[in-house]
């Protein structure tokens, strides 16, 4: 019997191919050896060391991975992933849809020459805020304007406020003009801390006969359906973005998502300056689609207004604070009292104008700091009465630790006030620089110290404030240009 003599290489391939003898077809001798191609077997090996047999798991192997690297795989085909792609995708991209083809990008409406000459503007809103009188009478000047209001039940004591120029139930006059006025029944439910709007018929939403649609919204289920029914209609979807990195609410979770989602799917997004432009761009809203216009308020009329009452006020003996704006938690008020009491000088007085859920909670902490003689609690100013109330004043104090932008600083820089502003306001950046303006950090110290400088600025009120060039005509220019698809300044 021959005795075969296994060498070093030829026993490592043994031990790598512990089965070999039952892949061949012969029977094994056990009382003799079996030849093997040692080095012909180890050439078949993989990097790892083993060879395959067979493909693994053939009938487990999806279609898509069989398919030849880079090849693009096709949409589901089931019924309903077919239902939700007719929901998501435009008309216009639906009717060109087949079986198993990708969809075509959708192309962001352009208006024809006729259009752009007078187009038909919507403009969805919750409430009809008294400074947008001035932009919504240059609107109605070069375009055929229609404002739908968001009202609880549709009752007209909602947010509506009674300042309301002269209106009826179907057209609202501002100046010399009139356009026409919609209201639509909402419920308001109460979701992550605010009210969200749920309209009662979605009917009464805007669906056609508007080349644009401005949404001042998108926290609401009443903007997200309106914008569905605008994009089904051909309209360009214009929207509103006011917060900055720094007061920006929503960081994280689903509600983040949902508003990154809907800003990236309007056609054009306003913003009141630089600061909120790099927070919508951070979203991923292209900067093409960014129009700058700084939020306005009446600046003209306001300071005009007022400049009858500051030469008629008689002087004070020491330096008069002013608050004005609702009584709640994000404002900071406490804040400002303890700033204020920190001051320490018995000539001061601060005017607290508005009202809300702190206001005794608020009126305990200033009888507690010794305040009661130099702190007043005025309630709540019609707006017709707010120039008058700030040329009684030196400064106004806006102290909010969470506020998306502050027209009450506008308004007093319009009267020609100082204005000490909290940092994590979305005005703060926009006015910085401008003369009488002081920023601070939203704690009590930091407001402290801005209000001192401010007093010992003041040297009476800003001649010829900047903030006169901020008007609403600007911003209802920025507001054709985004509705037309016309050029970005």
């Amino acid at each position: 019997m021959a005795v075969h003599v296994f060498t070093d290489e030829e026993l490592e391939g043994l031990r790598r191919f512990p089965v070999i003898g039952r892949a061949h077809s012969e029977n094994i001798n056990f009382f003799g050896g079996i030849d093997v191609d040692v080095k012909g077997e180890l050439a078949q090996l993989g990097p790892t060391g083993y060879r395959p047999l067979r493909a693994r798991y053939p009938l487990l192997t999806s279609r898509a991975r069989r398919r030849p690297p880079g090849q693009r795989n096709r949409p589901s085909a089931s019924r309903w992933g077919h239902k939700v792609r007719s929901m998501c995708v435009s008309a216009r991209t639906r009717q060109g849809w087949r079986r198993g083809a990708p969809p075509t990008r959708r192309r962001i409406p352009k208006m024809s020459a006729q259009q752009m000459a007078v187009p038909r503007i919507g403009w969805l809103t919750d409430t009809a805020a008294p400074y947008r009188w001035a932009v919504w009478e240059h609107l109605a000047r070069h375009a055929q304007l229609t404002l739908f209001v968001l009202e609880k039940g549709g009752r007209s004591g909602g947010r509506r406020v009674p300042e309301w120029p002269a209106h009826s139930d179907a057209s609202i006059s501002v100046g010399d003009v009139s356009f026409p006025i919609k209201t639509v029944p909402t419920v308001r439910l109460p979701a992550a801390g605010r009210q969200i709007r749920l309209p009662m018929w979605p009917g009464d939403l805007p669906r056609g006969g508007v080349d644009a649609l401005v949404l001042e919204g998108w926290d609401s289920p009443a903007y997200w359906l309106a914008a569905g029914l605008g994009r089904a209609a051909g309209a360009r979807l214009v929207g509103f973005w006011e917060p900055t990195l720094a007061t920006h609410a929503f960081r994280r979770g689903l509600l983040p998502w949902a508003q990154r989602r809907f800003f990236r799917g309007l056609d054009a997004a306003i913003v009141p300056g630089e600061a909120a432009k790099r927070a919508l761009m951070a979203m991923g809203v292209h900067e093409s689609k960014i129009h700058i216009g700084f939020n306005p308020v009446h600046v003209a009329g306001i300071h005009a207004a007022a400049a009858g009452a500051q030469r008629a006020a008689a002087p004070a003996p020491g330096h008069c604070f002013l608050y004005l704006g609702p009584l709640t938690a994000r404002k900071n008020v406490s804040a400002l009292l303890e700033a204020f009491w920190l001051l320490g000088n018995p000539r001061d007085t601060l005017t607290i104008a508005g009202s809300g859920p702190l206001r005794e909670e608020l009126e305990e902490l200033r009888d507690l700091l010794g305040l009661g003689g130099r702190v007043a609690f005025v309630g709540a100013v019609p707006y017709d009465r707010v120039p008058e109330v700030l040329a009684g004043h030196h400064t106004l104090v806006l102290p909010s630790v969470q506020e998306a932008w502050g027209t009450a600083v506008e308004e007093a820089l319009a009267v020609g006030l100082h204005a000490v502003v909290s940092r994590a306001c979305g005005v703060a950046e926009s006015v910085n620089g401008m003369r009488g303006v002081f920023l601070a950090d939203p704690v009590g110290s930091g407001i402290a110290t801005a209000m001192r400088v401010s007093r010992q600025c003041w040297e009476g009120p800003v001649a010829e404030p900047e903030i006169l060039a901020r008007t609403p005509v600007a911003f209802a220019e920025a507001v054709l240009r985004a509705a037309t698809g016309g050029s970005v300044r």
